[in-house]
């Protein structure tokens, strides 16, 4: 009975004893001295003593009753929080989510605080240990970052400030990168402040960090206010964020709009899409520039105007013209050509860097077209390539025209005279620019088939075959003919070698007729500016010269000079080193060259001569000056020819009687870069000199450098032929000395 007595006695004692234990944990905390230190005192442990039944039970359970509901732990915010309403939480929790943010995301209404830091299982493990256990202790919940990921939904999101959420970034690159955080809609966007994940549900990056100069893009983007520390910067990063490439920019936000039929944008949005256009276009990432460029080629960015009808709209690159002053001239009134809007030039020269970059044409644009040879054509094309008989089905063939060409020559057609005559000469000027851009090759078209192997045979391209079959070339009275209606002398245009392949002018027949009679073609010329068209006029004229014989050289060739200097140069071999003049029986220099050339002398001592006679005006009666007829110096000059072409395959005929030169010569891209004028000769320079005619001496000295005389000594036998070649035979003349013969040229 005494036993029973105490225990009932200790367990009465330990009652009071937990009374007052609470009590003086509630003064200690009016003090402010309970703390962590001071709850290590009491009995946290289940020991014998304090288990159910124990004497100190009593004690052990009012403690637990008094921490779990009376405010009694101390709290992160300095006060102090009853267990059933508190939470262990890490550093970064304790700092960010405050205890109304906590009961928010704990769907509570009740007053929830945070253990204070200083419970920790380092610095008070009993109590740590205490509050966590869920059987003997305060089953506590310790709460971490996962759990607030988790918990971190857009609404909740939407009502954190900026400066929470710079905060929350700041505190969650402590963690690391965590391949949940790139799908918790924690990024709060500059677009009304809305919250996405860093990743579509494929992994796609669809929200971008801020533009660091500043400016807006089309895509989704953090808003700039969360991320003002390099701490909030990182985690972004971390995440896979990055500024937005302008190319993916433009891209995916800009070109999709310009995809569409009937494109319409607002001027100022245009304005604003070409300079972000011509921004990505700068881009240092070759592969995303040849992405862009691919892009670009296929949208509809480019505003337009049509030449003909003045309507603006928006298309690819390549459907309109850089509108150069020489297009802009050629295409005017020309319905359904487009030139590219000079009115939205916004950027000047890194706009139309940009459409060149995307392949808008400053030139006559060839294009691909289905080819109309019929089978008729292909059999004779095989029959010249040399297969006579074919039964293969392996073809193919390929052909070009100049986009907008058929409508131009339409409205050429309907101008007067004198605008078509000026339409024509931009036209041909427009022809030399696509020879110079494109190359020869698309001059022809190509037709290919196999016959014990591949083979193929070019012909003129489509638009070839229109120029010279539709009438567009003026004459000298500016009616439009066919190119092979017209000498090309007369429209007064630039000569290009290559073209006159390709569009054979009709024949100079004054330059026929000089050849076929022997005579300069120079001399007919003057005739016909002097007015001198009958024999009658001829003769007076002959005899007005007779009677100033006297005062005249008496050199016959001086004799017989027209009034007027049309001048024709003989330059003869003056790179080739020759002996001395021997003297003379009367001990003077040998005097046939300097009395027997009247005109312009160029001579240098020593042992090469070098030597050019001038005619004032050609003499009618001098004969060929090897003394073959025209039909024997036609058949040597062609041997001469011949003879060139077998030593320099790589040099190309001209026409016939094409002035100015005989042969050419073609880079890789078939520009001319070499003229050739071809001089025959049955013996050699030793027997007489060779000739240059005033045209063929301009076009030298036009050319320069790039002018070539080729002699060729004993053309008409090949086992003794040697050509002498002269490079820039006008530009090699030092001076020019008048003599006596320029008299009757005087006023």
């Amino acid at each position: 009975d005494n036993i029973t007595q105490l225990d009932s006695w200790n367990q009465h004692l330990a009652q009071e004893t937990a009374t007052l234990l609470v009590e003086a944990l509630k003064e200690l905390r009016e003090l402010g001295w309970l703390n962590a230190s001071a709850l290590q005192t009491l009995p946290l442990k289940m020991e014998p003593d304090f288990d159910e039944g124990g004497r100190f039970a009593p004690m052990f359970q009012a403690v637990k009753k008094a921490l779990l509901n009376k405010r009694l732990l101390p709290a992160h915010n300095g006060e102090h929080t009853a267990g059933k309403n508190a939470k262990m939480g890490t550093e970064l929790l304790r700092g960010l989510i405050t205890p109304g943010q906590l009961a928010e995301l704990l769907q509570t209404k009740a007053a929830l605080g945070w253990i204070n830091a200083d419970v920790t299982l380092g610095n008070a493990p009993d109590l740590y240990n205490y509050l966590k256990d869920d059987e003997d202790g305060l089953g506590i919940d310790e709460l971490d970052a996962r759990w607030l990921i988790g918990k971190l939904t857009p609404e909740f999101m939407a009502l954190q400030t900026d400066d929470w959420v710079e905060k929350l970034y700041k505190g969650l690159r402590r963690l690391g990168a965590r391949e949940e955080l790139k799908k918790t809609p924690l990024l709060r966007l500059q677009q009304d402040a809305l919250h996405t994940t860093a990743v579509d549900d494929n992994g796609n990056l669809q929200v971008y960090l801020p533009k660091s100069d500043g400016s807006r893009t089309g895509f989704a983007t953090i808003k700039a206010g969360v991320c003002k520390s390099d701490e909030a910067l990182a985690f972004l990063k971390s995440l896979g964020l990055r500024e937005p490439d302008p190319v993916d920019d433009v891209i995916k936000n800009i070109l999709p709009e310009y995809d569409q039929e009937g494109v319409d944008i607002p001027e100022q949005k245009y304005q604003s899409d070409i300079k972000r256009i011509v921004a990505a276009l700068a881009t240092d990432s070759t592969s995303q520039r040849n992405n862009l460029v691919s892009r670009l080629r296929k949208a509809k960015f480019v505003a337009a105007v049509d030449a003909g009808t003045g309507v603006s709209r928006f298309v690819t690159p390549r459907e309109a013209y850089i509108p150069t002053e020489q297009l802009r001239s050629l295409f005017e009134g020309v319905n359904g050509v487009l030139l590219v809007d000079n009115s939205r030039d916004y950027l000047g020269e890194q706009m139309r860097s940009l459409l060149r970059a995307v392949g808008t044409p400053k030139y006559l644009l060839p294009v691909r077209i289905e080819s109309s040879l019929t089978e008729e054509d292909k059999r004779e094309l095989r029959r010249q390539q040399g297969d006579k008989r074919w039964f293969g089905n392996q073809e193919a063939v390929e052909d070009y025209t100049l986009r907008d060409l058929d409508p131009l020559l339409t409205h050429m057609a309907r101008l007067p005279s004198d605008l078509a005559s000026e339409r024509a000469k931009l036209l041909w000027e427009a022809l030399c620019d696509v020879q110079a851009n494109r190359s020869n090759q698309v001059f022809y078209g190509s037709y290919r088939w196999v016959y014990y192997g591949p083979r193929s045979k070019r012909f003129p391209a489509r638009f070839v075959k229109t120029l010279n079959e539709f009438a567009w070339v003026p004459d000298e009275k500016g009616e439009l003919h066919r190119p092979s209606e017209v000498v090309f002398k007369n429209t007064g245009w630039e000569e290009n070698p290559s073209l006159f392949a390709r569009f054979p002018f009709k024949p100079d027949l004054l330059n026929e007729l000089a050849i076929e009679a022997g005579i300069e073609a120079d001399a007919l010329a003057l005739l016909k500016r002097r007015g001198i068209t009958t024999e009658s006029q001829l003769i007076k004229l002959l005899g007005a010269m007779e009677d100033a014989a006297e005062v005249a050289p008496p050199d016959s060739l001086v004799d017989k000079r027209e009034t007027q200097p049309d001048i024709t140069v003989i330059a003869p071999a003056s790179q080739i080193a020759t002996p001395r003049p021997a003297a003379t029986p009367n001990g003077g220099q040998n005097q046939t060259n300097a009395q027997s050339g009247s005109g312009a002398v160029n001579r240098t001592s020593g042992y090469r001569e070098f030597e050019t006679y001038v005619k004032v005006a050609p003499d009618e009666a001098d004969a060929d000056p090897d003394g073959l007829t025209y039909q024997a110096r036609m058949s040597l000059e062609e041997k001469a020819i011949a003879f060139i072409l077998s030593k320099e395959p790589n040099l190309q005929r001209t026409p016939a009687n094409n002035p100015g030169f005989d042969l050419w010569e073609a880079d890789p891209d078939g520009q001319a870069v070499r003229w050739v004028e071809v001089k025959a000769m049955s013996g050699t320079f030793a027997d007489r000199p060779a000739t240059l005619t005033k045209t063929q001496f301009e076009f030298a000295q036009k050319r320069q450098d790039a002018f070539w005389l080729y002699v060729v000594e004993n053309a008409g036998d090949p086992a003794q032929s040697r050509i002498v070649k002269i490079q820039n035979p006008a530009g090699k003349a030092q001076t020019f000395t008048f003599d006596r013969g320029w008299v009757k040229l005087s006023e």
